[in-house]
């Protein structure tokens, strides 16, 4: 690692001081700055400092999106009311309040978006979404446990995904949504979210493998 040199840094300044300078750089100019240079002087610090929190302007890039995620997350954990709440009741109130999140830096994430370029198939491979993926992981967990999410076995071990795919579908509503109060994205919340616990919990998709299996091993005709 790395030592810091002696009296470099004109003076200290935080991690979300350093983003919010980095999201207006982004927006203000459209594109992607090729270094911290520009929002070093802005801050009046050395780049040090800046590079000490963020190796890359992609390092950058993902600790925004990133942060959207954190601070849903500490939002509904210091919620008594959430820790009360159904496990799909705990999901749609994630997707809410992760949107709600997104708006406060919607300039930027577009602007994110469109220079990167995604792909609806290379949207859920972004490094962001490995921290949601976590999240989702241990919402599926707890459903088991509770009988809230059918165990089915090799099936369940992919629901987290199915999560995430829920969370892109919502994502790209919201890039895409243009009526008073985004109404259409949080269409897209609920109807996504229902089907999606309309199949992994205990249901007609069970009858329908039980079904199957029966099929397959007694053949009845």
């Amino acid at each position: 690692m790395a030592t810091k040199p002696k009296n470099t840094a004109k003076k200290t300044i935080d991690r979300e001081a350093i983003l919010n300078a980095f999201v207006s750089e982004v927006v203000s100019k459209g594109a992607f700055p090729r270094n911290f240079h520009s929002i070093a002087i802005a801050l009046e610090v050395d780049e040090y400092v800046i590079y000490n929190e963020f190796p890359s302007v992609e390092a950058a890039d993902k600790a925004v999106w990133e942060s959207c995620h954190l601070q849903t997350v500490q939002t509904l954990e210091a919620s008594e009311t959430y820790m009360q709440y159904s496990l799909r009741e705990k999901t749609l109130a994630y997707f809410y309040s992760w949107i709600e999140h997104l708006l406060y830096k919607r300039s930027y994430l577009l602007t994110s978006k469109s220079l990167q370029k995604w792909t609806p198939a290379s949207m859920a491979k972004l490094p962001w979404v490995n921290e949601q993926k976590d999240f989702f992981n241990g919402l599926v967990q707890e459903g088991i446990a509770s009988g809230e999410i059918a165990a089915r076995k090799f099936l369940d071990e992919r629901y987290k995904d199915a999560f995430v795919m829920a969370g892109m579908f919502v994502l790209q509503a919201w890039f895409n949504d243009k009526t008073s109060k985004f109404q259409q994205t949080d269409q897209a919340i609920e109807k996504s979210i229902n089907l999606l616990f309309d199949v992994i919990a205990k249901g007609a998709l069970d009858s329908l493998l039980d079904f199957g299996k029966f099929l397959f091993t007694q053949k009845p005709f």
